[in-house]
């Protein structure tokens, strides 16, 4: 592994606009307050995604494990979709992929 720094530079500029295009794809408009990364300090990266006063923080990077880009996205819009679904705001809707409820 090479520099820990320039392989988290270059994993979040191609995985973030995956990440952010779910994002788009699952809030509604007004509903997006804020995302946000940062270090966990244990070798991790957080992505921080606060919409409505409510907030999901998942972990999107680890030295202590590999995940590819396609996996991350498809983890990350799966739980984003539960987090909708449990949130105050969205509460019971399935977002994404199928018929929302009016």
């Amino acid at each position: 592994m090479g520099n820990p720094s320039t392989e988290l530079s270059d994993f979040v500029v191609s995985t973030l606009p995956v990440l952010m295009a779910h994002v788009k794809e699952l809030l509604r408009p007004g509903e997006l307050e804020r995302v946000s990364i940062w270090s966990d300090g244990e070798g991790g990266f957080r992505l921080e995604v606060v919409a409505v006063g409510e907030v999901m923080t998942t972990l999107i990077f680890s030295d202590r494990f590999s995940e590819s880009e396609e996996r991350l996205g498809e983890r990350f819009r799966s739980d984003l979709q539960d987090w909708v679904a449990e949130s105050r705001f969205g509460w019971g809707q399935l977002r994404g992929g199928g018929a929302e409820p009016a």
